[in-house]
């Protein structure tokens, strides 16, 4: 069985886990030279340093509280999704507890502080359902998925580990047509709360 194949065989089954077929795609994007989706993956592994590159399942709808001194916790009336940047088996902990809702530590942006006036950075937190951590596991399975169903239908499968230059080239121009340029492209005014700064729970 080829990479191609492999890749097609765990992304139909939801017993491989997420962390295995981008290792194994992340392989197969070296085999056969695409940069721009090693990229990609790479990010996805291990965590976005660049919010600007997140793509849009990996903005969490939800609600923002932030503690005011002498009030206590209390909802922003702005309901922005919050950037998730962080490594997938970080997402995968976090997805698999029992919980239907979890809340998680957030850093509020400085500049949206500056605007309310406020003269320090308050605490943060976000309170968001579970679904939408497991969203984006499901949001990589299935771009990885589909690009590997291109792959396959363009007959790029391989021999063993190695591919041809016509395979490359057919790659190549799968993948941009898969990703458009830039694979993330979600603008920071979509993201404007800020990032995560941890994932533990808070009360």
């Amino acid at each position: 069985m080829n990479l191609i194949e492999q890749l097609l065989v765990d992304g139909a089954d939801d017993n491989v886990s997420i962390t295995s077929i981008l290792r194994k795609a992340r392989f197969a994007a070296s085999r056969l030279e695409l940069l721009d989706l090693q990229s990609f993956l790479d990010n996805e592994e291990n965590g976005y340093t660049d919010n600007s590159l997140l793509p849009k399942y990996r903005l969490l709808p939800g609600q923002l509280e932030i503690l005011l001194t002498g009030y206590g916790w209390r909802y922003e009336t702005s309901q922005l999704p919050l950037p998730c940047p962080n490594p997938i088996g970080q997402v995968l902990a976090m997805a698999g507890g029992a919980d239907k809702f979890v809340c998680l530590s957030a850093l509020y942006p400085p500049e949206v502080a500056e605007r309310h006036g406020f003269r320090e950075i308050p605490r943060a937190r976000f309170n968001t359902s579970r679904a939408t951590l497991v969203g984006i596991l499901e949001g990589v399975r299935s771009r990885v998925f589909n690009w590997a169903i291109e792959l396959d239908k363009a007959g790029v499968r391989g021999e063993g580990i190695d591919f041809s230059r016509e395979d490359k080239a057919k790659a190549l121009s799968i993948t941009v047509n898969q990703f458009h340029g830039p694979v993330g492209g979600v603008s920071q005014g979509e993201s404007a709360i800020g990032s995560i700064e941890q994932w533990d729970k808070t009360t």
